[in-house]
């Protein structure tokens, strides 16, 4: 038995605190923290997943940028003749330009044929 001095157990103020508990435990779910992080995991990986695709075009871009530089240095040491075999130029996504020049003859062609070389410019961005 408890001493008369000591503070009894309040069962009115225990069932209305239940009362409010009972209320506010279901509203856990509506923090995205207790919803087992659901909304905050995919986010995530949404996050994740746009970040490879940033990863992937810009080592496409570099890839293709690499490319374009030695190909550039292969074609001015080699374009000794008018009919030597050129490296074609890739675009931004790696792919080789449509109607690039194949020797140094159709360069020269090029010249006099602005709406083509408008073209092949655009293409390699």
């Amino acid at each position: 038995m408890a001493a008369p001095d000591q503070e009894q157990p309040d069962p009115q103020a225990m069932a209305s605190q239940f009362t409010e508990l009972a209320t506010n435990v279901p509203r856990f779910r509506d923090i995205p923290a207790f919803d087992s992080g659901t909304l905050i995991l995919a986010e995530l990986r949404a996050m994740r997943q746009e970040m490879r695709n940033m990863e992937r075009r810009m080592t496409t871009r570099l890839e293709a940028a690499d490319y374009n530089a030695l190909a550039r240095l292969t074609n001015s040491s080699l374009a000794v003749t008018v009919e030597s075999q050129l490296i074609p130029l890739r675009k931004s996504d790696n792919q080789e330009v449509e109607e690039f020049a194949a020797t140094q003859a159709d360069i020269d062609r090029l010249n006099y044929e602005c709406p083509r070389l408008s073209c092949v410019i655009m293409e390699i961005g």
